[in-house]
């Protein structure tokens, strides 16, 4: 399998979001973002069922909070809340977890990805997610932009294929 072919297309990304958020989502690719400065995000963290693999979405906060409030329709006031303090409220990280849960599609031609779970740091991530971060098969950046609401940034990385022992 072909980590680079398997990387979502843009087309793939905006169509997605668009249907999630029911707004209007533009996606274009984006320089690396830095996962080593400190800065709040949400990680994605997905295992195929069958092989030993695992992709991980991370978004920054203020895609985070702009999808997670286009989702609910969430007042402008409680975005820049959660954009001023740096957390995400729990309305916002649940939708987060659906919308993440919801790009497991992303991964079609990689396996049979599974969503598993969202973590809010790097530090409680398992340690074949890290592995993932610092060593991926492939990786995506991409600036998304969600009309009426904001832009932010998601990196999507590919696992590499492990054999079991």
């Amino acid at each position: 399998m072909n980590a680079i072919a398997a990387l979502p297309a843009t087309a793939l990304v905006a169509r997605t979001l668009t249907g999630i958020l029911g707004k209007q989502v533009t996606v274009a690719k984006a320089p690396p973002m830095d996962l080593k400065a400190k800065a709040p995000r949400v990680y994605g963290v997905y295992h195929d069922r069958e092989k030993p693999i695992t992709c991980v979405c991370v978004c920054d906060l203020p895609l985070s909070a702009y999808a997670g409030g286009a989702m609910l329709t969430f007042p402008a006031c409680t975005i820049n809340d959660s954009l001023r303090t740096g957390n995400l409220e729990e309305g916002l990280l649940e939708s987060m977890q659906e919308i993440l849960n919801i790009c497991a599609q992303f991964f079609n031609d990689y396996g049979r990805q599974v969503f598993q779970k969202l973590h809010t740091t790097a530090d409680g991530l398992p340690p074949e997610a890290n592995t993932v971060l610092s060593s991926p098969a492939a990786r995506i950046d991409l600036n998304i932009t969600i009309a009426g609401y904001g832009s932010g940034l998601m990196a999507v990385f590919l696992g590499n294929e492990r054999t079991s022992n």
